[in-house]
């Protein structure tokens, strides 16, 4: 069974375990400001190889971990503090 089409929602300091062994959590957002998007810095595990990956991402960036391709759909914001990002599994 494909978990491709997978949703999760990553927010400020809370863990999603999708499956397959990665965790994703929200480290921080960065909001628009002077003409540039929102970013949002998303930490991922994989938990089989200790790998770990940092970035900030802007809605539609994509990322590779454990063999498994991830979109940054949406960034909701109510604020640095209150806010979590939609992401779907692409690959």
């Amino acid at each position: 069974m494909s978990d491709i089409g997978s949703h999760i929602q990553v927010g400020q300091g809370t863990v999603a375990r999708p499956g397959g062994g990665i965790r994703f959590a929200g480290r921080n957002l960065f909001p628009a400001a002077d003409q540039e998007p929102a970013e949002a810095k998303i930490a991922a595990w994989d938990e089989g190889s200790g790998r770990e990956f940092n970035a900030r991402l802007r809605e539609g960036d994509t990322f590779e971990i454990a063999g498994q391709t991830w979109r940054l759909d949406k960034i909701h914001s109510e604020g640095q503090r209150r806010w979590y990002a939609d992401m779907t599994r692409i690959a």
